[in-house]
């Protein structure tokens, strides 16, 4: 791509940064296990009186580490160094659960290798940077020399020979990784995407590479700066509407969840997809996103070819959209991310009301309904979908609560698609409703 070398550029910049960042915060890391070895040379692992002033408590210093160590975990991987990735990620869990830090030995474990990491990382730095200074010592010509300098390459193929980097992962101090994107260039119109983030490296570094997709992008860094950027765009100013949001969970002011929420309920709004971007992995967390309307999920550290691929997917897939009235949850979501993973758009919703609402508010090109529904039921629901003008003819299945043939069979005369238990493997479910999406596509 045109943008390739401008965007090594960029993400050198970008993880130049980070290496800054995390030499800056190191002193502070330092600082917490120096209290812990003083502690524990006093033979002092209870807590201390709040009126000692002459040394600060640990507490003082976790919740910035905390968060500080959220962040670190989160850009390490993307700048080819898993292993402070996993340390860090390692360390924020400790932290968090700590509850008398000082006597947590496991933590004070887990901070020695974190700071033994990150000091190789930064003495690994600088000798390439030591290095790289000689070379263009060594480089420069003399005062009188008149011999014609060989220009820096421009072009991408010569940049792959002389640039520090890899294809698949970095395994050597300044290696940049550059992701293969060629599957998504396509020449299509510029996509304006909305990163709401509360970490500036994490912007810069997927503002680097929207560019060099061609895409616009504007940056947020809380939920509540992401409802004002809206608002903007409603209004009769030159910022345009997004044509999806990047939203991270955890954040000041308005966590993403809560921004999620108001977005999802404002008619100006609420058809733009969103993707989740946070460390939260657990199921109640993408339960929690799913239900109120997030498109996808992804989870931090992540690949920029990945966040490249599901933003691909989700504008692309916005017609396909399959509506899931689950009453079991997990199976629900589990489904979700199968269905997701193929390029699939998905609204899961686990009652009646939210069923029919999201029905009537964007026809989906296939709607999968639990019989055993919360509310009125998935039949009532199918009754009600068949004598209206625009839901009439959409495939609708029915998941029954047993394989007995009764149940499909009535599910069928009541008009559904098919009855499919709902007990069946997620695999079959999904071969099922991919057979109703390709059957639905124009032509």
């Amino acid at each position: 791509m045109q943008h390739d070398v401008d965007f090594v550029n960029k993400l050198a910049a970008v993880r130049a940064r980070f290496v800054s960042h995390l030499g800056e915060w190191l002193p502070k890391y330092l600082e917490l296990q120096e209290i812990f070895d003083a502690l524990e040379r006093r033979g002092h692992l209870v807590e201390i009186s709040p009126r000692s002033q002459a040394e600060p408590l640990p507490v003082d210093l976790v919740a910035p580490l905390r968060m500080q160590t959220h962040k670190i975990a989160g850009s390490a991987l993307t700048f080819g160094f898993s292993d402070l990735s996993g340390l860090a990620r390692e360390l924020e869990e400790r932290l968090e659960q700590a509850q008398n830090p000082v006597a947590d030995l496991a933590l004070r474990a887990t901070l020695e290798r974190f700071i033994s990491a990150a000091r190789a990382i930064l003495q690994d730095d600088a000798r390439v940077a030591a290095a790289g200074a000689a070379t263009m010592r060594a480089a420069e010509p003399l005062e009188n020399d008149w011999k014609a300098v060989e220009p820096a390459p421009t072009d991408l193929a010569a940049l792959r020979e002389t640039a520090p980097w890899t294809g698949s992962k970095a395994t050597e101090p300044g290696a940049i990784t550059l992701p293969d994107w060629s599957h998504h260039a396509s020449g299509k119109r510029s996509i304006h995407v909305l990163v709401v983030d509360d970490d500036e490296l994490v912007r810069d570094l997927l503002q680097s590479g929207f560019a060099a997709m061609g895409w616009r992008m504007t940056a947020a860094a809380s939920g509540l700066d992401a409802i004002l950027t809206l608002f903007q765009c409603s209004g009769a100013g030159t910022v345009t509407r997004p044509d999806l949001i990047l939203m991270d969970v955890n954040m000041p002011e308005m966590d993403g969840f809560s921004a999620l929420e108001r977005i999802k309920l404002s008619p100006l709004w609420r058809d733009i997809p969103i993707i989740l971007l946070t460390r939260r992995d657990e199921d109640a967390s993408q339960i929690r996103g799913y239900l109120v309307g997030a498109e996808d999920y992804l989870t931090k550290p992540f690949d920029l070819t990945a966040v490249i691929r599901r933003v691909s997917d989700a504008l692309a897939n916005r017609v396909q959209t399959v509506l899931l009235g689950c009453s079991d949850l997990e199976r629900g979501v589990r489904l979700s991310q199968r269905l997701r993973a193929e390029g699939v758009r998905v609204k899961l919703v686990h009652s009646s009301s939210d069923a029919w609402e999201a029905l009537c508010d964007e026809t989906p090109a296939v709607a999968l309904i639990d019989a055993e529904l919360r509310g009125e039921g998935g039949m009532a629901l199918l009754a009600r979908a068949r004598q209206h003008p625009d839901l009439e003819r959409i495939p609708l299945l029915i998941g029954t609560a047993c394989d007995e043939a009764d149940a499909r069979i009535a599910a069928i005369e009541a008009g559904a698609s098919d009855g499919i238990p709902i007990s069946l493997p997620p695999a079959y479910l999904c071969a099922r409703i991919r057979r109703l999406l390709h059957d639905a596509k124009p032509g």
